[in-house]
């Protein structure tokens, strides 16, 4: 994949594993979350390869959250991507509740994530995030408490807020995704397909 270097060796209580192509098959980010013990904050790590070798691991503190799995990214560009996932907060399992996050990454950089949702009404898990290329607006589909999936936009350069709740009732486990239409006054309501691309849980 571009160059080799010595194993990555994980650290205790590290899991799901993910990947996302950046731009050709030699060019590649990989990730994994270490959870925190007894409850406590975790991290998220990721390495990424331009076709020259993988570059040194950038790890990223979550407190308060005690790690960060199911995650799905969109390749903005080169440099940036974004990921939704799922999170632990509030105590050791099964205390506390997940919720879903969405972080904003500058490859190279630590990321900053935010909960998805209302602090009051967080969204349970993220299930797809696609950016839309012709405005640089980024959709996110996330399932509810409730279970249902629910729809949040953010446009470019701004933060994430909840834009409507699609009505779709989560019938099985699985992932969606969001293809907005090609004009932008309806791209919010743009068709929803089974179809996505996340990390594993070993």
């Amino acid at each position: 994949m571009g160059g080799i270097r010595p194993p990555i060796v994980l650290a205790p209580n590290s899991n799901y594993v993910g990947s996302a192509a950046l731009d050709t098959e030699t060019e590649r980010v990989i990730w994994w979350t270490t959870a925190g013990r007894n409850g406590g904050p975790g991290t998220f790590t990721y390495s990424c390869n331009f076709g020259e070798g993988w570059k040194a691991s950038v790890t990223s503190d979550l407190a308060p959250h005690n790690m960060l799995g199911y995650v799905c990214a969109d390749v903005q560009d080169d440099n940036q991507i974004s990921l939704v996932g799922q999170t632990w907060l509030g105590g050791p399992y099964p205390e506390g509740s997940a919720c879903a996050v969405v972080a904003d990454v500058t490859l190279g950089q630590p990321i900053q994530t935010f909960t998805l949702g209302a602090e009051d009404s967080a969204a349970r898990a993220g299930a797809d995030i696609f950016t839309y290329s012709d405005s640089g607006d980024v959709y996110v589909i996330a399932e509810s408490w409730d279970l249902r999936l629910e729809y949040f936009h953010r446009p470019a350069n701004a933060l994430m807020a909840r834009s409507q709740n699609t009505g779709y009732s989560v019938s099985e486990r699985g992932t969606w995704s969001i293809h907005p239409r090609s004009d932008k006054a309806s791209s919010r309501n743009g068709p929803l397909k089974s179809e996505s691309n996340c990390d594993s849980h070993n």
